[in-house]
């Protein structure tokens, strides 16, 4: 390796550094919002724990409960991403009216591109607007709760029966060990 080479790579390698770091200068702060709705706490905890049975498009999932806190976490995938967190916090304004208050945040790094926080974006408008449709028809979460202990149901009585394509590999699979071994002894 020449001096010639060793001060090309070093200067890279400068160059990489100083990049790294504008990157994270660059880094967007986590979208928020507030909203207040004329529902009761209590109501807007069922429709925040109803809110992943609700969305079929895109899937959300319950990543943590911290009910006494009024906190909730949820977490979705994206394309070449590892995804996003949703946090929910609910303050109680009155008897009658709550306030949530919700951020997205990167599972890993900051937001640092426009279409990320776009995506952001479009993941509260979900929330915001899924709440809203919970809470304007109660029925809906005991509809969808049901669905859920069917679908539930199904999979546990699937899970009991054998399935035939495993017995068939596994029948395969010492069929053909028995081979090796009789071809082995044999030679």
């Amino acid at each position: 390796m020449t001096l010639f080479s060793i001060l090309i790579n070093n200067n890279f390698y400068n160059e990489y550094v100083k990049l790294k770091q504008n990157e994270m200068r660059n880094a967007i702060p986590n979208p928020t919002r507030k909203v207040t709705v004329n529902f009761s706490i209590d109501k807007v905890k069922q429709a925040i724990k109803d809110y992943p049975l609700f969305k079929q498009k895109k899937t959300y999932r319950m990543f943590e409960t911290h009910e006494t806190m009024n906190f909730f976490i949820l977490e979705t995938l994206e394309f070449l991403s590892l995804g996003v967190y949703i946090d929910v916090n609910l303050n109680e304004v009155s008897e009658t009216k709550t306030e949530i208050a919700v951020e997205v945040r990167r599972k890993l790094g900051a937001f640092d591109e426009w279409y990320e926080v776009q995506y952001a974006g479009d993941h509260i408008n979900n929330l915001i607007t899924g709440l809203g449709q919970l809470l304007e028809k109660p029925n809906l979460g005991e509809t969808l709760r049901a669905q859920n202990v069917e679908k539930e149901a199904q999979l546990e009585a699937e899970k009991g029966k054998t399935p035939v394509g495993l017995a068939v590999f596994v029948g395969l699979a010492v069929g053909f060990l028995f081979l090796v071994i009789i071809l082995v002894a044999s030679a």
